[in-house]
């Protein structure tokens, strides 16, 4: 066992070795805006604007491909603009991860005579979300997860494909600046806790009925009702045939760490 660990240990490190003497591998911090798309807003005309900074890797393979990681740290927040009879909303902290690739247009050279000041790129990638969804109420916040207001459970995490469009700019030999705009397919439809239908309200005990149908909050009278307050079980409250998503923009700065060392794309 302790074999096959040292074995193991020592291929490793001999990859690591062998990828930063042989390629360029940079660190990117950036700081930006994130909003999200679902059955509380489905338009630009609704969007709110939420905090997001990033921590970055990317690491150059080819002239032209990179692969990355991405950390990021976000919020998303709504309130109901599809449907103000129905008066929901949520705020979400939430934390992203992805690897992926990033095709660059223009050729990349470690020595900055041979290298464009100006790099224009896409991606796209595979990563999770991990999210919390929580609603203002009697002026204090509370998660919705667990208390099942449409009768479902859903995890806190989520798979999800993010697409990037991006314009870097060279500074120095050293470091670059960035914009990126990130587009995020998610696999869930509960990043705002708003999916299906309604389930009768007495039903549901405690926080979970005052949460799940908060209609009369806005001294509005639901179109379908039995006691005159609350929707009947099986109305409609979410569109539960198209997931939630999101979207960013990034600024960021971006640090070669190992330029030194980098044998490849002379």
């Amino acid at each position: 066992m302790r074999n096959c660990l040292l074995s193991i240990f020592t291929i490793l490190s001999f990859t690591v070795s062998a990828q930063y003497y042989s390629y360029p591998f940079k660190i990117q911090i950036g700081a930006g805006t994130s909003s999200y798309f679902g059955d509380l807003c489905e338009g630009i005309d609704c969007s709110t604007y939420g905090y997001n900074l990033a921590i970055n890797t990317r690491s150059i393979y080819t002239e032209h491909f990179s692969v990355y990681t991405h950390l990021n740290f976000f919020r998303l927040s709504s309130e109901d603009a599809e449907n103000e009879v129905r008066n929901l909303s949520f705020r979400s902290d939430n934390i992203a991860f992805a690897i992926g690739g990033y095709y660059m247009f223009t050729k990349y050279r470690v020595k900055s005579q041979y290298q464009s000041k100006i790099n224009p790129y896409v991606g796209v990638g595979l990563g999770g979300v991990f999210f919390n969804p929580k609603t203002l109420y009697e002026n204090e916040w509370h998660s919705l997860h667990g208390l099942n207001t449409e009768g479902q459970y859903y995890g806190k995490f989520a798979w999800q494909i993010p697409l990037h469009i991006g314009l870097r700019f060279r500074v120095t030999d050293w470091v670059a600046i960035g914009f990126e705009y990130s587009y995020y397919f998610t696999f869930t439809d509960y990043l705002d806790d708003v999916s299906g239908n309604y389930v009768a309200n007495e039903t549901l005990l405690g926080l979970s009925a005052d949460l799940a149908d908060r209609t009369f909050e806005g001294e509005n009278i639901p179109t379908a009702t039995e006691d005159g307050i609350h929707w009947v079980g099986g109305a409609k409250r979410g569109n539960d045939r198209q997931f939630d998503y999101y979207h960013s923009f990034l600024f960021y700065v971006e640090i070669d760490l190992n330029r030194k060392n980098v044998v490849m794309f002379h």
